[in-house]
């Protein structure tokens, strides 16, 4: 079962593979799948964080209704839409061949973005 620390660094190591590409890049679904992961990596270092375990959270849909039913959680609409629009997009980019405009990967990452930053918040 992994520990806080390593979703985080995991989450950190994602991170760094999207600093070596372009976010306009011809590659734009794998962008998009790189950043969800990053994203489910803070998430899940955060669920830990609450108390849950990794049998709690092993499924994307676990992650969600935890993130929509937990009694502090429930109350961050902007963590959970930030983190649906990247799971629904990467699900995109995986499932249904989705590329990305290079206004829609700008605004992926400020999502990602102002997700890691109020996760860091919610872990003090």
């Amino acid at each position: 079962m992994p520990l806080i620390s390593e979703h985080t660094r995991q989450a950190d190591h994602n991170e760094a593979l999207l600093g070596l590409c372009p976010a306009m890049t011809p590659y734009s679904d794998w962008y998009v799948t790189i950043m969800f992961y990053a994203a489910l990596h803070r998430v899940q270092a955060l669920l830990h964080h609450r108390g849950y375990d990794d049998t709690q959270c092993d499924l994307h849909t676990k992650t969600r209704d935890l993130l929509r039913n937990d009694v502090v959680l429930r109350l961050e609409t902007d963590l959970r839409n930030h983190y649906r629009d990247l799971s629904d997009d990467s699900r995109a980019a995986r499932y249904r061949l989705g590329r990305f405009s290079q206004v829609q990967v700008s605004d992926l990452r400020e999502r990602y973005e102002n997700l890691k930053q109020r996760v860091g918040q919610l872990m003090l």
